[in-house]
């Protein structure tokens, strides 16, 4: 083999290798806006992060049962109470929070505590928009 035919080979394996990239970052939504630099691709019609809308009461936490007048919370309630406190404080809150109620992730938090971590949550929230 000679330098030649090792350079081809090598020119042709990272070709393979910048297509392989290409379709990874285009698949993930990024668009390559030069050829060292990647930005992603602007979201259309979703919503713009840092605007809230006011006048909008987002409500977490009691979902009722069509069959029973029992309360029910799940996990993705939580989830989403947790998200809003982040947003409104930080996530060293929602640490905080979690750990308040024994537990270091939302996995590990026992599913008769949701309701109270939603209420605690929701409060700080309501209290960090004063």
């Amino acid at each position: 083999m000679s330098i030649d035919s090792d350079i081809a080979s090598v020119k042709i394996h990272l070709g393979r290798i910048a297509d392989a990239l290409e379709a990874l970052l285009e698949e993930r939504g990024y668009v390559p806006t030069g050829p060292t630099s990647v930005e992603p691709e602007p979201k259309k019609g979703g919503k713009k992060k840092g605007k809230k809308k006011k006048g909008k009461e987002t409500v977490v936490g009691k979902k009722k049962d069509k069959d029973a007048d029992n309360d029910v919370v799940d996990v993705k309630e939580v989830r989403k109470a947790l998200k809003l406190l982040q947003a409104a404080v930080n996530q060293a809150a929602v640490k905080s929070l979690l750990k308040k109620y024994g537990a270091s992730t939302l996995g590990a938090l026992d599913e008769s505590k949701y309701q109270r971590v939603i209420d605690d949550a929701m409060e700080d929230v309501d209290d960090d928009d004063d």
